[in-house]
């Protein structure tokens, strides 16, 4: 008999802990974040897709980086006096 209402109980408990975690479920998927999301100075989430969306729209121009010289400059003595009071 103490076999039975263990087993009933237990059975119940999975139940309920299934039905009160139904709502996080479906709130969590209507609400899915993507990892590249960004929270902006005033504490808002700016959406990773709508950033793209703005960014392709925007007509800011990409230049190319400009390629070094290879020179190597001079070493710089450096002033230790300030060390050895």
């Amino acid at each position: 008999m103490k076999k039975i209402v263990f087993i009933i109980f237990v059975m119940i408990g999975f139940i309920m802990s299934s039905i009160m975690n139904i709502p996080a479920t479906v709130l969590a998927q209507k609400n899915s974040n993507n990892a590249y999301d960004m929270i902006n100075s005033k504490g808002e989430i700016i959406k990773y897709e709508d950033y793209m969306k703005k960014l392709k729209n925007s007509r800011v121009l990409v230049t190319e980086g400009s390629e070094g010289t290879g020179e190597v400059l001079p070493k710089a003595e450096i002033n230790t006096d300030f060390l050895n009071p």
